[in-house]
């Protein structure tokens, strides 16, 4: 969170990095490594695992929300970088996406302008991402609890459908193939 906030610090008040390449080329290798370094990825990972295997736990699925909801309020303060950039002047955009030393960035700011047009203000792109969350998070969650319901027969035994859906690679060409038919019986009856 200290390094968002230290980000923010630096580049929110002052706008010289959307006028010159210099500052520009600073300013995105800054925004670069606060990405890079600070992304929590193995958490967020863990815990999506470990609901895909468990979608009913939930301390589990409670640690990832929260941990959603932090990135979402870290994501939220440097926003304005990403609008900045997409305010300026289409003559500079040409000048920065032509540029030799912004180059690395070059496929960065191409899509960044592109995209640029469809901006909102900053207060109403925060809360289309505050509202966003929840409503696809709640959507996710229960498509993926139904799922994780079902059940596939394995033998003599029922297999939860996550798991069949891993074993499917590793069965003989015979057993894969009612397998993944079993599979594709108990998604269609979901559908």
């Amino acid at each position: 969170k200290s390094a968002y906030t230290s980000f923010a610090r630096k580049y929110k008040a002052k706008k010289g990095y959307i006028e010159s390449e210099g500052q520009l080329l600073n300013a995105l290798r800054d925004y670069e490594k606060l990405l890079r370094v600070v992304a929590p990825m193995r958490p967020l990972l863990y815990y999506h695992y470990t609901k895909e295997l468990n979608s009913d736990n939930t301390l589990v699925r409670a640690k990832l929300t929260k941990l959603e909801m932090e990135l979402q309020q870290c994501g939220n303060q440097i926003l304005f970088f990403d609008l900045n950039l997409g305010k300026i002047d289409k003559d500079k955009q040409k000048k920065f996406v032509t540029s030799k030393i912004l180059a690395p960035y070059r496929y960065f700011l191409e899509r960044r302008f592109a995209t640029a047009r469809y901006d909102l203000s900053e207060v109403e792109e925060k809360i289309l991402s505050l509202k966003s969350l929840p409503s696809k998070s709640m959507w996710v969650d229960g498509v993926e609890k139904v799922l994780n319901k079902q059940t596939v027969p394995f033998g003599k035994k029922k297999l939860p459908i996550a798991e069949a859906q891993n074993l499917v690679a590793n069965l003989s060409t015979q057993k894969r193939r009612k397998m993944q038919d079993d599979i594709n019986k108990t998604l269609y009856t979901m559908s």
